[in-house]
């Protein structure tokens, strides 16, 4: 399996993830707001002001992996150009192919959704059994 079918598969397989486990999180998230009604417990509240903020955290998370990942390809871009230029100078791999950046960028930036989905999932799985 070559480096962009392989990096593919991995997002592929985070997306079937989240796109498995979180409508399960939304319905049991909506279930327990509507066995609470109109009068949520502290527990309940407590859940709701999760909701936004852990989406918060997994935004950030995501823009700063990416971030970190395309620094990490600009510099082996440049490092590339000066051992083009400069071959007696510079060594550098090449860099990889536009695909496989973008594809490399989508799962870092997928990944820490795909954490707070699967989390969320095992957590209101115990609770919804205590």
């Amino acid at each position: 399996m070559n480096k962009s079918t392989a990096g593919s598969a991995r997002l592929r397989a985070q997306l079937t993830d989240i796109g498995f486990v979180a409508p399960l999180v939304i319905l049991e998230r909506i279930a327990q707001l509507c066995m609470a009604g109109g009068h949520p417990s502290a527990r309940d509240r407590k859940e709701l002001a999760r909701m936004s903020s852990e989406k918060l955290v997994a935004g950030w998370q995501s823009w700063m992996a990416m971030s970190q990942r395309t620094l990490e390809l600009n510099m082996a871009a440049a490092s590339a150009g000066f051992a083009f230029w400069m071959p007696w100078t510079f060594t550098a791999p090449p860099p990889p192919t536009l695909q496989d950046s973008f594809v490399e960028l989508a799962t870092v930036g997928t990944e820490p959704y795909r954490r707070a989905v699967l989390e969320n999932r095992r957590r209101l799985k115990r609770r919804s059994r205590t």
